[in-house]
């Protein structure tokens, strides 16, 4: 979201070429540029939280039961508090099918072309249907509220995501570490040193 409006800022100093705006247009099921930052904005609206509750007007009858029924400091016994806008997070994950890096997979290469040092990365994705696939829809979620063994299963897999994006990324699943980030083999993930190719 945040790489979003630093583009439309872009687009407003870019007053000639309209490559910003084509941009935008491409990323638009519809091509316009418009409803796709209207629909980009409203959602970053609704997974906020305001001390004024005002996003709530948006909340579905659903959402409106699941958020009156939240009680995410009941329950403190793993590192981070899961708070209900990381729940409206991951429902809205579970909609639009995200990939998600998998830093300790990814392999980077570095070699000399010439006189130029050329670099080159392999980027691995997840789609982390284990989570999505089996975890309850909003509706359903109402009913699984008190079932602490749902929540230990969401809370390790969001910890074992961000473990992975916890030094690169702070956009999203922020704040759901499950076990500290330092603790032996549960270590934040971070990129390997990238290997010199030799050109013969």
């Amino acid at each position: 979201l945040t790489s979003i409006y630093n583009i439309e800022e872009l687009e407003k100093l870019d007053k000639n070429n309209k490559f910003f705006k084509t941009f935008l247009n491409e990323l638009s099921i519809l091509k316009n540029r418009n409803q796709f930052m209207n629909a980009i904005t409203f959602m970053f609206y609704i997974l906020h939280e305001r001390e004024d509750d005002v996003e709530k007007k948006f909340y579905s009858q659903s959402l409106n039961n699941l958020a009156h029924n939240w009680k995410p400091f009941s329950n403190h016994y793993l590192c981070d508090l899961f708070l209900f806008h990381q729940l409206k997070e991951l429902l809205v994950r579970q909609l639009c099918v995200p990939y998600h890096l998998n830093i300790e997979k990814t392999n980077r290469w570095t070699y000399k072309a010439k006189k130029t040092q050329m670099f080159t990365d392999l980027f691995i994705f997840d789609e982390c249907r284990y989570l999505y696939d089996w975890m309850p829809t909003l509706d359903m979620l109402e009913n699984n509220l008190n079932n602490i063994d749902m929540e230990l299963s969401i809370r390790l897999i969001l910890d074992s995501i961000s473990k992975h994006t916890y030094y690169y990324n702070t956009d999203y699943f922020w704040g759901t570490s499950a076990l500290d980030i330092h603790m032996k083999g549960f270590e934040g993930k971070i990129f390997k040193q990238r290997q010199k190719i030799i050109l013969k």
